[in-house]
């Protein structure tokens, strides 16, 4: 994977637009590249989800990475509840982002909803986790 850095804004009341600047490795073409180029947001989310809950890292590497030991000792056998139809924000419109709602219950028994953050590759075609878990 190739390191891209992303500026992403932020709005905090009663200041003007902080810029934050977060390395992330975008992805790079794959032999089965054209599987996860064919996946919509929803199941580019669900196959995330999926493969961080079989603790399958290099499956879950393909949507994100790098996979820290933090987040495969916290996330790691997590349980997918469910997955929700994507949607977009105004921010979207600045970043290409599309947001998947789901809920997972954690080894520990606690249950989390949020909305995943998924862009597109321009180079692959392949969406990737850019926040939301």
């Amino acid at each position: 994977m190739a390191t891209n850095i992303f500026a992403r804004q932020e709005w905090i009341p009663g200041l003007s637009v902080v810029i934050k600047a977060s390395a992330h490795r975008a992805p790079l073409p794959m032999p089965d590249n054209t599987k996860y180029a064919a996946m919509t947001p929803e199941d580019a989310a669900r196959a995330f989800l999926e493969a961080v809950g079989r603790e399958d890292w290099t499956e879950a590497g393909k949507f994100d990475s790098p996979i820290t030991d933090g987040f495969k000792h916290d996330r790691g056998g997590l349980q997918v509840i469910s997955i929700g139809k994507a949607f977009t924000s105004a921010i979207s419109a600045i970043n290409g982002a599309q947001f998947v709602p789901y809920e997972i219950k954690l080894k520990s028994g606690q249950i989390n909803k949020h909305n995943l953050a998924l862009k597109k590759d321009r180079n692959t075609s392949r969406w990737f986790v850019d926040g939301g878990i």
